[in-house]
């Protein structure tokens, strides 16, 4: 069965209310409308980026107002921690964002380490593989030929996220899934030598730090060249973190040469350094920084406050340093709520640092005029922008706001070509002069647009001749003649759109 056929998406238009409230999606399992379960998302406070932060580098919580067009990012870290089967088998209720599901179908098989005993006893299943078996000769094992000694142990490495699971219950149907028997060299050889996407979910233990760190030594020397996709999740609180974390920096350098994307979810502060401390490799003097030079994509979900930010913004620095050839950086569910102080420090430093290949920025950037004026200068290849101006007040130099006119100019002038995923957040004022914008050229590649408190003119959707999916939240055109269309439906929301566009359009309430 396609999985992709198998998920039936409903469309989404929330009211304002629930917007500022949005703490769950509900999820029901193939099609059972009785056995519906909830999927809560925790969420803190809105949080935002005032004025002064412009001028005086501080910052205040607003505990009132959510981020406009937050749901897309919110709907992607719910499907993230979803297993694979759930995934496949469910039937997703209040989600359109088909790409982002499918996405998330198209994962690969992850071997997850909840304990540091589950490694060690990979490291063990390892170790009775034969050097000479090739993982491209190795089949596996199925069907009927079942072994009654298989530990839930090598069930839960082996099978992984793969476990087939009965349609309508949930429950594992035994016939239907694929049985793995414990290796030797004629079984299930392939399936271990095949692993490439790993996630550890544990913490470290600062008591018995040498020995763990030896642990993951031997695994990565180990299984380093094949890792395409590693993930960490950690929940210390910051005073309980160690000087150093034995899953990071010296333990990467050298061993992981394939390894494409990195994934940190570090949910109660940050290490002090990639680094140990008396072997810090990120100065100018020692190129031994660039450790990850094969990593394309970044995913950050980092809890940072205030208290934390001179500490997250060395480690992010020295992250960066050390992948010099992203091409992504995200941060799930990113959209000014409780952990985005992450996002004003990653903007700032992502202008400071050379990253020639960078091209999603998948995290909000609340820039003033002058960071705007940066990023424009920098060139990056970018085909994903989420930029937010809706603090942006009229400045006390008339010229800021030309500044800032002018910097997104030379930005979609450079990007019109390259640009498909744009996300825009304007004044709250409506008689800010940014809401006069209009795109200078073509938009040649430009699919998804959202905006968000655009009070200006119908013609900022001329110059996108590719446009397929549009997001409107709190958008009134002023120039828009609701005659037009008093026989559609969509006339009765305050937001209308031309006819052309409404069969792409979701109005955000």
């Amino acid at each position: 069965m396609d999985p992709i056929k198998n998920l039936n998406f409903l469309p989404l238009s929330p009211s304002r209310e629930s917007l500022g409230d949005l703490n769950r999606i509900t999820m029901s399992r193939g099609g059972e409308e009785d056995d519906d379960e909830e999927i809560v998302v925790v969420q803190g406070p809105p949080f935002y980026a005032r004025e002064e932060e412009y001028e005086h580098d501080e910052f205040v919580w607003d505990l009132d107002r959510p981020h406009p067009l937050c749901i897309p990012h919110i709907v992607d870290n719910i499907l993230s921690y979803l297993d694979l089967p759930e995934l496949r088998y469910s039937r997703l209720v209040n989600s359109q964002y088909n790409e982002i599901a499918a996405r998330h179908l198209g994962r690969k098989e992850v071997i997850t380490f909840n304990k540091m005993s589950h490694l060690s006893s990979y490291l063990a299943l390892m170790s009775t593989i034969p050097a000479t078996i090739n993982a491209t000769t190795m089949t596996t094992i199925s069907g009927e030929e079942e072994d009654e000694h298989i530990t839930e142990m090598d069930e839960q490495l082996l099978l992984g996220e793969q476990q087939q699971q009965d349609n309508k219950s949930g429950a594992i149907k035994k016939k239907e899934r694929k049985h793995v028997v414990p290796i030797n060299p004629t079984t299930n050889a392939a399936r271990i030598l095949s692993h490439t996407n790993f996630h550890f979910n544990f913490d470290p233990d600062n008591s018995n730090l040498d020995e763990e760190t030896g642990i993951l030594e031997t695994f990565f020397d180990t299984m380093g060249q094949k890792i395409v996709d590693l993930k960490y999740t950690t929940d210390l609180i910051p005073l309980n973190f160690p000087k150093r974390l034995p899953h990071l920096g010296n333990i990467w350098k050298g061993r992981v040469p394939s390894l494409e994307t990195l994934r940190l979810e570090i949910k109660w502060g940050c290490p002090e350094s990639l680094f140990e401390k008396d072997d810090n490799h990120n100065n100018d003097d020692d190129n031994s920084g660039v450790i990850l030079s094969s990593v394309k994509k970044l995913e950050l979900d980092i809890l940072v406050t205030e208290r934390d930010a001179d500490r997250v913004k060395v480690f992010l620095a020295e992250l960066l340093s050390a992948t010099p050839n992203l091409e992504e950086i995200s941060i799930p569910g990113s959209k000014k709520f409780f952990d985005d102080y992450i996002n004003v420090l990653l903007g700032r430093l992502i202008l400071s640092m050379n990253l020639p290949r960078l091209s999603t920025l998948n995290f909000c950037l609340a820039f003033n005029p002058g960071q705007m004026v940066e990023l424009a200068t920098k060139n990056f290849p970018l085909n994903t922008v989420i930029l937010d101006f809706a603090e942006i007040h009229h400045f006390s130099f008339p010229n800021q706001n030309v500044i800032l006119e002018r910097s997104l100019e030379i930005l979609f002038a450079q990007t019109a070509t390259t640009l498909k995923t744009l996300h825009l957040c304007f004044p709250y004022i409506p008689e800010h002069p940014l809401h006069r914008f209009t795109f200078p050229e073509p938009m040649t590649n430009l699919k998804y647009l959202a905006l968000g408190r655009f009070y200006g003119s119908i013609s900022i959707l001329n110059k996108l001749p590719k446009l397929k999916k549009l997001d409107l939240w709190s958008v009134r055109f002023h120039d828009f003649n609701h005659e037009q269309q008093k026989s559609s439906e969509m006339c009765k929301e305050i937001f209308a759109v031309p006819t052309q566009y409404l069969s792409i359009t979701t109005v955000i309430s």
